[in-house]
C-alpha cells in the first residue's frame, strides 16, 4: 500500500471498514449451481459462481471486481439479471470494475 496515493489509501480503507463476512449457505450453493447449469461459468470457476450467488442472496448493491474473464463482462451481467429474475431475488446485483467509482477515469 506504500505506492498508493492518499485518496487510494482512503478508498481502500473505506471499503475494508464497511465489509462484513458472509457465510456460504445451502441456498447460496443452489443459486451458484444455476450459473454453472446456465453455462455462464464452469465448475472450474465455481468460486466465482458462489461469489455472485452470495451477492444475490444477501441483496448486495454491487460486485466490484477486476475479473473481466469470469465476472465483469456482458455475458455474466445478462446472466445474473436472468437468474435473479428466475430465482426471485429481485434486482440483480450491479457488476462493475473499480474504475467505475473513481472520478476522471
Amino acid at each position: 500500500m506504500e505506492n498508493l496515493t492518499l485518496y487510494e489509501k482512503h478508498f481502500n480503507l473505506t471499503v475494508v471498514v464497511h465489509c462484513k463476512v458472509l457465510q456460504v449457505s445451502d441456498e447460496i450453493k443452489e443459486v451458484a449451481q444455476k450459473f454453472s447449469d446456465a453455462n455462464l461459468l464452469t465448475q472450474k470457476s465455481y468460486d466465482d459462481c458462489v461469489h455472485i450467488a452470495t451477492s444475490l442472496v444477501f441483496d448486495c448493491t454491487c460486485i466490484v471486481s477486476w475479473n473481466f474473464k469470469h465476472i465483469v463482462n456482458i455475458k455474466m451481467v445478462t446472466g445474473v439479471k436472468l437468474i435473479a429474475a428466475q430465482t426471485g431475488y429481485g434486482n440483480a446485483t450491479f457488476i462493475c470494475n473499480p474504475s467505475y467509482f473513481v472520478e476522471g477515469i
